[in-house]
């Protein structure tokens, strides 16, 4: 949906100018931006579990995290 304040497309320099602004956070993917979801301490301590876990399950293979 386009609006306003988020036209459908932008230029990088107006994606960049724009996150500088606002509170909100958006992804920048082909000229299109969708807004990200905030995180808790809660969730990056499980994210980093989980990356912990696959790393140390992957170590001296081919295969990187």
């Amino acid at each position: 949906m386009e609006t306003a304040a988020h036209p459908l497309h932008l230029s990088v320099e107006n994606y960049l100018k724009s996150e500088a602004d606002g509170q909100v956070r958006h992804e920048y993917v082909g000229g299109r931006i969708h807004a990200m979801a905030g995180t808790s301490e809660q969730h990056n301590l499980i994210a980093g579990n989980v990356f912990n876990a696959f790393f140390n399950h992957l170590r001296g293979g081919p295969c990187k995290t």
